[in-house]
C-alpha cells in the first residue's frame, strides 16, 4: 500500500479512476491480466504503476511507431525511465539504448511486434531484451492478435512464442473493445487462460444513437444543419 502510494505521488496521480485499482493489484500479485476499457479511460496507468514498482524492466508491445514515441515522450516528461526501439533509430542511438536496458536502467521498453521475430541480425538485441526475465510482458491494442478482426497484425502472432523465450512473465494485455469471442482468442493466443479479466465502462452512457426518418429532403437538410 505504501509503495503504491509513493508510486502514485511520483507520477503525480492524485487518485485512481474507477476500475483501475483491481487490474493494478492483480498485476502486482503476479497475475496475468486482460483489461478491456474504452480509449482514454486510463489503461496505461494500469501497467505503468506495476512496472515502476517492479525491480526489473517490462516489455511493451505497441503496434504503431508514433504511438510508442508519444507514450515514451510523455513518460520521460514525468521522469519515468522508459525508451523505445524501432527501425527509425540510427544504429548508434539504438546501441546506446540497448546498453541502458542491459544495465536495468529502464522500467518500460516499447517495441513493435516485428522485433520479436527470430532473425539472426536481431539475436544480440533480443538477448538483451529477454535476458533476466522481464517483470511483465505488456500487450497494447491486444485485439490486433485476433485473426478475424479488422485490425489483425500477423506479427502479433509472434508474441506467444516470444513470451516463452522471456521466461513466461505475467502478461498484461489491454484493448478498448473485445467481445467474448475476441477475449477468448486473445487469452488463447497469449497462452494466459488463467488471466484475470476486467471489463470496465464498455457501455458508454454518453454515446447515443438516434434514428430519424424523413421523406422530405428539406426536412433532412434542416435537421443536418441543426446538428452542426
Amino acid at each position: 500500500g505504501d509503495t503504491l502510494g509513493l508510486a502514485l505521488r511520483y507520477l503525480k496521480v492524485e487518485k485512481l479512476r474507477s476500475g483501475q485499482l483491481q487490474p493494478i493489484l492483480a498485476a502486482l500479485a503476479g497475475k496475468s491480466v486482460l483489461f478491456i476499457s474504452p480509449t482514454g479511460s486510463g489503461k496505461s496507468l494500469c501497467f505503468q504503476l506495476p512496472a515502476l514498482i517492479s525491480p526489473k524492466k517490462s516489455i511493451v508491445i505497441s503496434p504503431l511507431k508514433a504511438l510508442m514515441s508519444d507514450q515514451v515522450s510523455g513518460l520521460l516528461n514525468r521522469d519515468f525511465p522508459a525508451t523505445f526501439l524501432n527501425s527509425d533509430l540510427p544504429q548508434e542511438e539504438r546501441e546506446t539504448r540497448l546498453e541502458l536496458i542491459s544495465q536495468n536502467k529502464m522500467k518500460l521498453v516499447y517495441i513493435a511486434p516485428e522485433r520479436l521475430e527470430a532473425r539472426k541480425h536481431r539475436k544480440a538485441e533480443q538477448e538483451i531484451l529477454f535476458n533476466s526475465k522481464p517483470e511483465y510482458l505488456i500487450v497494447d491494442e491486444a485485439h490486433c492478435i485476433v485473426k478475424w478482426g479488422d485490425a489483425f497484425r500477423p506479427q502479433y502472432a509472434q508474441i506467444g512464442a516470444a513470451k516463452k523465450n522471456m521466461g513466461s512473465p505475467p502478461v498484461l494485455a489491454f484493448t478498448a473493445t473485445a467481445g467474448q469471442k475476441t477475449r477468448n482468442q486473445i487469452l488463447e493466443n497469449l497462452n494466459i487462460k488463467d488471466a484475470k479479466v476486467f471489463v470496465e465502462g464498455v457501455d458508454r452512457p454518453n454515446i447515443a444513437l438516434a434514428r430519424f426518418r424523413s421523406h422530405s429532403d428539406e426536412k433532412k437538410i434542416n435537421l443536418i444543419q441543426k446538428l452542426f
